[in-house]
């Protein structure tokens, strides 16, 4: 936050005339009007529903191809047993339906209703605590399985759980998931109105502009600066300026503006060898 005048100063009015920025020796003084770019991601044309996880598994969509790891029941839909042995509601086998044949490890399902339990939890005869799980095995299949409060307590509520088999629908042509980014900018994940959303998790690469790539280049023969000196040069040094070669005829100090003409003189690495071996 900022103010204009303090207690013991009247009332100043902002007139468009300050400049908040982060510093960057090689850009100080300079000024560049303000600008947005916004890449929409259209996660609905391919997961109508949203997306979703459960557990360590998640839904995903990348520039070429959309996957479908994560499936949805209401548990109030199915037919459910109750095993008197185990103290559990179970289902008969469900198609896709992936768990875990670790007993002590927990399948990827999640219920708003109730918290996952491991199999063994599921199978140990006492109501002690209530869930959801899953139980069977990856030869003969998997069944939903959760305990409530009683045997007449029917499981509800929607279930995430983990496809054995994802889906993968491919994207022709591939997304275009680029947008135009700039050293020392913010970016932030907007959810439309009235949406909800988890934080995505996102590979972003930032790939160099074409002066970029031309000063990562460059920059194996001598220091790359815009506009004003990064550092100390004697006379006699070297820097590249706008992709050009110069060699310093002035020593020109940190912070100062680099000049051709006056501080330094355009040359290229030829030449510089040339009077080197001359």
């Amino acid at each position: 936050m900022f103010c204009l005048g303090d207690s013991n100063s009247p009332e100043r009015t902002y007139a468009n005339n300050i400049c908040l920025n982060i510093s960057d020796p090689t850009r100080n003084g300079e000024y560049e009007p303000y600008w947005t770019s916004t890449l929409e991601i259209p996660a609905a044309t391919y997961f109508p529903d949203g997306m979703r996880s459960a557990g360590s598994v998640y839904d995903e969509l990348t520039k070429d191809s959309a996957v479908t790891r994560i499936g949805a029941v209401d548990l109030g839909t199915l037919e459910w047993s109750w095993q008197s042995t185990w103290k559990t509601w179970f289902t008969g086998y469900y198609t896709n339906l992936k768990g875990t044949d670790i007993s002590s490890v927990k399948a990827n399902i999640i219920c708003d209703n109730y918290p996952t339990l491991t199999q063994s939890t599921m199978q140990d005869g006492v109501l002690d605590e209530v869930g959801i799980g899953a139980v069977g095995s990856p030869s003969n299949g998997w069944r939903f399985c959760a305990k409530t409060a009683s045997d007449t307590v029917k499981p509800s509520g929607i279930a995430y759980y983990e496809f054995i088999t994802p889906t993968t629908t491919p994207i022709d042509p591939p997304l275009n998931l680029a947008y135009k980014v700039e050293r020392g900018g913010t970016e932030q994940i907007i959810v439309p109105t009235g949406e909800m959303s988890a934080p995505p998790t996102m590979a972003i690469v930032y790939a160099l502009d074409a002066d970029g790539m031309r000063d990562e280049s460059l920059s194996v023969i001598a220091a790359i600066e815009n506009g004003k000196a990064s550092t100390n040069y004697a006379v006699g040094s070297y820097l590249i300026h706008d992709g050009k070669l110069y060699k310093v005829t002035s020593a020109i100090a940190s912070g100062e503006s680099i000049t051709p003409g006056t501080n330094c003189t355009q040359t290229t690495v030829m030449a510089e060898l040339l009077a080197l071996t001359a």
